[in-house]
């Protein structure tokens, strides 16, 4: 009886999304055919992206386990597409901001950040939605078993959840045992002073994933020009893993916390001590939240001598005493959190390292499972980086090479780094989230006045792959 409801399900999905697909292609070919950039984007696109879905539901039908869900991207072939609300919520959003888009482009920068956090909120819940409509949206936050959300009841006071807690990993929710506790801390104050359930966690996390906008903003006009940076984050704002994965998981968060960091080091070490005060304060609070971020310790070393290198001789003094401002608040938040609550960043590093090996196999137990993992984690991060952004940046590749600013290259090397420490089984799509933004800035034809009528082609397939991804995928999250 099961089978057939779940055949019911898969088969109106079925046809909703041949519907979608149809409009879709109807819209295309409309309005942005007679356009060369536009077709051939769109028949490459269209192959490459129909072939991923169709191996993905193959091995999915036929090879059930572990790797073969993590192959391509972290799912497993599940049609579903219950509600009608949630997807008109977010191609209306799409459409409306397609018709406007110019007019938004030319408001001034805190009107266009905020009509940009607005449409980015009502695409990420309307996308989220489209499964099982606010059921859906609230899933991953009611899975206490395995999500933050399942460490609410442990939390009395804060004071004594931080005290308690490498002795708590025992009893916390599986997925907060090898991290710190702030996602848990983010989730408790939005469910103690906004008196939030699951689908107002999600709200929450949607909200401040969305702040994003602002840091990347202002650290993105050290790079671009200013029409640059509007176009970066309007494309952005449309990357599959940013749009599907901060309303269903604590990544955007996360992403946040980062980037504030990183903005304001940047900023702070180059020209104002408080600015590179909050910057360390920042990064404390963006530990506090994953281990992860101690991966991005080598490009803060390099951004802290890149700042000093870059500073005449006699601001090189003042340079170093806002990066030693940085560092000190940084450990200052830590010390000052032992003390007050007892809490060790350190000792629960290491209870975290424990309880992640003992849950997960070690990509090192052989080299072919070693390259193995490789190969799925930049294959998982490019197709949901979005395939047309991906091959956007290929045809360009020379000239983005050689014309890559400091945070491209970095991002460049990140990415490298990550592939080569064998600590990721995949899974990226949703791991890696904090990373994306610095494969944004890079100087793009799309950002170039020439090229505008490449935008909205580009951006509608970036849609297009999001929408039938979440109506033909469980992802999970």
């Amino acid at each position: 009886m099961l089978d057939a409801a779940k055949l019911a399900i898969a088969i109106k999905s079925t046809i909703f999304l041949s519907f979608f697909v149809l409009l879709f292609i109807y819209f295309y070919y409309r309005y942005f055919w007679d356009n060369p950039g536009a077709r051939d984007l769109f028949k490459i696109f269209i192959p490459s992206f129909g072939f991923i879905v169709l191996v993905k539901f193959l091995i999915g039908l036929f090879y059930k386990d572990y790797i073969q869900e993590l192959f391509f991207f972290y799912a497993i072939p599940s049609p579903k597409a219950m509600s009608l609300i949630w997807p008109l919520i977010a191609l209306l959003t799409f459409f409306g901001f397609l018709y406007y888009r110019r007019k938004i482009e030319a408001l001034s920068k805190n009107k266009f950040l905020l009509i940009l956090f607005l449409i980015f909120f009502a695409l990420a819940l309307g996308v989220a939605g489209i499964r099982e409509g606010a059921k859906s949206i609230a899933d991953p936050f009611t899975r206490t078993f395995w999500e933050y959300s399942g460490n609410m009841g442990l939390v009395r006071t804060v004071k004594d959840f931080l005290h308690n807690y490498i002795s708590l990993i025992p009893r916390l929710a599986e997925h907060s045992t090898t991290h710190p506790p702030g996602y848990t801390l983010v989730l408790y104050f939005v469910y103690k002073y906004f008196k939030a359930g699951f689908f107002g966690m999600s709200l929450w996390v949607v909200f401040i994933a969305g702040l994003t906008l602002w840091p990347l903003y202002f650290l993105w006009r050290y790079f671009l020009e200013e029409i640059e940076v509007k176009r970066a984050l309007e494309i952005f704002i449309f990357v599959p893993s940013v749009v599907m994965m901060t309303a269903t998981s604590m990544e955007g968060v996360f992403m946040f916390l980062v980037w504030c960091a990183i903005a304001l080091v940047f900023i702070g070490w180059q020209k104002n001590i408080w600015l590179a005060g909050l910057g360390g304060l920042a990064a404390a609070m963006a530990l506090l939240t994953n281990f992860l971020f101690l991966l991005l310790a080598p490009f803060f070393l390099f951004l802290a001598w890149h700042v000093t290198q870059k500073a005449v001789a006699v601001g090189r003094s003042k340079a170093l005493l806002r990066v030693f401002i940085s560092l000190a608040l940084f450990f200052l938040f830590f010390f000052s959190l032992w003390q007050w609550s007892g809490y060790s960043i350190v000792d629960n590093f290491f209870a975290a390292l424990a309880a992640n090996q003992g849950a997960v196999r070690s990509n090192f137990e052989s080299i072919p499972v070693y390259f193995l993992y490789i190969f799925m984690n930049i294959v998982n991060f490019l197709i949901y980086l979005g395939l047309p952004l991906f091959f956007v940046f290929l045809k360009g590749l020379p000239a983005t090479f050689k014309n890559g600013n400091l945070l491209f290259k970095s991002g460049l090397w990140i990415l490298l780094f990550f592939l080569a420490v064998g600590v990721f089984q995949a899974n990226v799509e949703r791991l890696w989230l904090f990373i994306v933004p610095f494969f944004m800035v890079f100087k793009n034809k799309l950002f170039n006045e020439e090229c505008r009528p490449l935008f909205h082609p580009f951006l509608s397939l970036m849609l297009f792959q999001i929408v039938v991804t979440q109506i033909l995928f469980y992802t999970f999250f």
